[in-house]
């Protein structure tokens, strides 16, 4: 098989995570996979450790996106929104 660079009609990577809102010092876990071919990858904001698919616990700060690139050149990106905890009043 040749490798060829795709030319828009790649199969894309994807990513999703446990949730696309949360709050202040709560994980959430992101997921990856890239299409069959793809040997690594590379993530943005968090580690793949150049595996093709795999999860990932994190604890961001504020709202981040995250992103994964295969070296198929099929790559996919999400965005999780960090909100401050409210305050709980106790009675």
């Amino acid at each position: 098989s040749t490798s060829q660079s795709c030319s828009g009609s790649c199969p894309n990577a994807t990513i999703s995570p446990s949730s696309f809102i949360i709050y202040t010092g709560d994980p959430v876990t992101i997921t990856w996979a890239c299409p069959a071919g793809s040997t690594s990858s590379t993530g943005t904001n968090f580690s793949t450790n150049g595996a093709v698919s795999g999860s990932v616990i994190l604890y961001p700060a504020s709202t981040t996106v995250y992103s994964v690139a295969c070296n198929t050149g099929a790559s996919g990106q999400v965005t999780v929104t960090v909100r401050k905890k409210p305050m709980f009043r106790e009675n």
